[in-house]
């Protein structure tokens, strides 16, 4: 007979003595299964099928299930009950899982007490439950989505529906996509985007469908979670940099979403978000440097981006460039202070003249900005504080009238620039370009405005905007 052909017998086969036995009082739970045929049948098959042929008769195996002789409902009956035990396996199969998975327990919980509104009568045990979620460090998409089993309806819908119209299925498709498959799918599609998966190829994918299909999705729920939101608004964020005009509301949702992730997930969250603001700013859009610096700010308050009481040098550098920039001098300086031994790596303190430097530069105090770029120069061992501070040096000279040393100040960079190795072709080229736009707007005529509208057009034709940009910019204007 086809039984021994099953899926069933094979998954049975998978099985050691002990699980099998395991699932047999499943089966003859009556909380489980209530039908004794079931029973019967799986002993049957587990005696007379798990081993070597010849096997039983369909008549044998009918007789011995149902107790009655061969009729015309036996192979239809056989059937049905081979795919109710298939089922009740799975079940057995899942729920064993489910109790070797602790942190699936808590969220199973959660969502339970949540339906029960026991936050109402019993915080504390909510309470409970949600610190022992977190703990757990479970990510977003798996608050929603523990069963591959969705992936596969979906697939059998596809399958199912051939004749239907593409727009047909793709709504349709939703009620086989739940916010967890999409989660999985938004966060996949960031890591290629912002180069932390890679494949070869990738670049030529074009994102645009992509983005149009999940936020068609999206639109079919009533209410939108927020970690949805906001994994969609960095997609759109990513693969329409330039054209993206939403980036406050994109700050805003992240902000609440912080205490509704885990700390792992959270932090690859505002990576993402503090890299496009960098590439923007970077790029001459000072438009978000205001809901950058809040951002930050945000952070900060809640010991989200110094997670082991430490804090990066790429941060610390942004957020005091940031806040002396919107002009907030006085927090930026309480911010160095406060967290000027907590900057990994710092090496001669680098990190504290470096960014004191800046914030004296941005105070219009260009002498004393001067003056902790220099002890800077005289210390440093991170080749970009070298490559920076000559670059703040070069304006400083600007703004002090002293153009004397721009010319061996340029030179020096030149050089600096010729004997390190570590520096990208592309860094390099943003330095020379500088070093050459400098020297041109020292040279300008008063009076010649056809040079100087044609070298505010190559700036501002740059691929890449920052390095002075803004300020090459800001100075040809005082020119008019």
């Amino acid at each position: 007979m086809a039984a021994q052909n099953s899926k069933l017998i094979y998954y049975l086969g998978k099985l050691d003595q002990a699980e099998r036995q395991r699932f047999a009082d499943f089966v003859a739970s009556r909380y489980f299964n209530r039908k004794k045929s079931l029973e019967l049948l799986l002993e049957h098959l587990v005696a007379y099928f798990l081993g070597p042929p010849p096997y039983p008769t369909e008549d044998e195996v009918y007789f011995a299930v149902y107790g009655k002789a061969l009729g015309k409902t036996k192979p239809a009956t056989l059937r049905t009950s081979i795919s109710e035990l298939t089922a009740l396996l799975q079940r057995f199969l899942s729920i064993r899982n489910f109790e070797q998975d602790e942190p699936a327990q808590n969220l199973a919980l959660l969502h339970s007490l949540i339906k029960l509104e026991d936050a109402k009568y019993f915080p504390s045990f909510l309470e409970k439950a949600q610190e022992e979620l977190a703990a757990s460090k479970i990510d977003s998409w798996d608050r929603f989505h523990h069963s591959l089993r969705l992936v596969e309806a979906q697939h059998e819908f596809w399958l199912q529906q051939p004749s239907r119209q593409a727009n047909a299925n793709l709504l349709n498709g939703y009620h086989y996509l739940n916010q967890g498959y999409m989660l999985r799918f938004l966060r996949y599609q960031l890591h290629v985007l912002s180069g932390s998966v890679s494949f070869e190829g990738y670049a030529a994918w074009d994102f645009s469908p992509t983005l149009e299909f999940v936020k068609l999705l999206a639109g079919t729920y009533s209410v939108v979670p927020s970690i949805i939101r906001l994994y969609l608004l960095l997609l759109e964020a990513y693969t329409r940099e330039e054209t993206f005009g939403e980036f406050e509301a994109l700050v805003e949702v992240a902000k609440i979403v912080a205490s509704e992730t885990s700390t792992n997930e959270y932090h690859d969250i505002y990576t993402l978000v503090i890299n496009f603001a960098a590439k923007r700013i970077n790029g001459g859009d000072v438009d978000v440097i205001p809901a950058t610096l809040s951002y930050y700010q945000f952070l900060l308050d809640r010991d989200l981006i110094a997670e082991t009481g430490k804090i990066s040098a790429w941060h610390f550098k942004n957020i005091v460039n940031l806040s002396a920039r919107q002009g907030q001098f006085g927090w930026a300086l309480q911010f160095i202070q406060a967290w000027r031994t907590k900057v990994v790596p710092d090496f001669e303190n680098n990190a504290y003249d470096f960014n004191m430097g800046v914030l004296k530069f941005h105070e219009q105090d260009f002498a004393e900005a001067r003056r902790y770029f220099h002890r800077v120069l005289q210390a440093y061992q991170d080749v970009f504080y070298g490559l920076n501070a000559r670059g703040y040096i070069l304006q400083a000279h600007y703004e002090l009238g002293d153009l004397k040393s721009i010319d061996s100040q340029a030179h020096s960079l030149r050089m600096f620039l010729d004997r390190q190795d570590g520096i990208s072709e592309a860094k390099r080229k943003q330095y020379v370009d500088f070093i050459n736009y400098l020297k041109r707007l020292c040279n300008l005529p008063p009076q010649d405005q056809k040079r100087r509208k044609k070298l505010r057009q190559e700036i501002l034709d740059r691929k890449t905007k920052g390095l002075g940009s803004a300020w090459l910019l800001e100075k040809l204007d005082a020119l008019d």
